[in-house]
This record gives C-alpha cells, structure tokens and sequence, in this order.
C-alpha cells in the first residue's frame, strides 16, 4: 500500500522502489540477486513475474519484510513499441505522437508518460530501462549537442545519467546500423 496514496502499488514499481531506496543500481542488485539486467528490468517493469525465491532474495536484499511483494497485485506492462507507419511510440496503453527528431518533444512526451504509468511526482527523476533504450535510440537525433540538456530537464536526471543514456543509445543505434 503506497501511504501518500492509499493504493495498492504493482510488484514491478514496489520492487524498484525498494532497489532504489537501498541505494541499489541496477548493475548492483542483479549481481548480487544472480540474474540478468534484462530479468531485472523485466520484473520491476511488470513484464516478468519473480518466483518466490526470487521475491524472497529480493527481500532479504532490499532490506523489506518477507512477503511484502509477493502479496501485491501483478499488474501486467506491455513494452514500448514505435509504429512508424502511424509515427506513433506506445508506452504501455500510451499513445505518444512522435516527430522523429525532435528531441524536445519525444523526451518531454515520455516523461509526462512515464510520469504517469510510474505514479511518480513532477519533481521526480524519471529513469528510462535498459529495455526501452533500443527503440528510443530509433527515434531521437542523437547527433543533437542540446539531447544532454532536454534529458536534464524534462527527466529531471543529473548530467552523468543523461550522458549515460545518450551514449548507451549511440551504442545500440551503432549495433542496429550493422
């Protein structure tokens, strides 16, 4: 149960509150939990269901009492998809209208969406998955000296984490050009 709210929180966004809150990254916890980054973006994205092994690990880990995620409702995620035809980027049952390239717009669209499917605040860092970093490198002029600065500013991410997200997009727009 989220206390500012009252609602249920989905098992996917209460285990990536618990990671983050123990000041895990993502690189850390799947390391130490024996798994993949995939899985675990995966699982905290809603995709993928933990076992209760899993679940357990994760709550020894995380530091939260046993069984607190694994009585929380799943609440099932489709991932991202662009339909290009339609110039349409799909975030969970999001329709974003995409002009590709036009950075401003792609990252402020997909923040006010994520914002949304994440519950997270207007204040709050919005932080793009591994899983979701392929097709937005599609989308965004990457070539673009201001990307750094709109990142910034519409995820409300620090200037590492947005150099860090551009370059791993540049990588995997470099994989796919192949």
């Amino acid at each position: 149960m989220d206390e500012t709210t009252g609602q249920e929180v989905p098992t996917g966004l209460a285990l990536e509150k618990a990671r983050r809150q123990v000041g895990f990254s993502t690189e850390d916890a799947a390391q130490h939990l024996g798994i993949s980054l995939n899985a675990l973006g995966d699982f905290e994205s809603g995709l993928r269901t933990p076992n209760d092994e899993l679940i357990a690990a994760m709550s020894r880990l995380y530091g939260v009492e046993p069984g607190r995620f694994a009585s929380r409702p799943w609440v099932p995620r489709v991932p991202a998809r662009y339909d290009a035809n339609e110039g349409v980027l799909w975030m969970g049952w999001t329709a974003i209208h995409v002009r590709q390239g036009d950075n401003e717009q792609i990252v402020c669209a997909i923040a006010a969406t994520l914002r949304t499917l994440r519950s997270l605040t207007d204040s709050s860092p919005v932080h793009l998955r591994p899983s979701e970093l392929p097709l937005l490198a599609r989308l965004f002029d990457l070539a673009d000296p201001d990307l750094e600065n709109i990142m910034m500013r519409h995820l409300n991410i620090s200037p590492t984490d947005a150099l860090g997200l551009i370059n791993e997009m540049v990588v995997y727009s470099a994989t796919t050009a192949h």
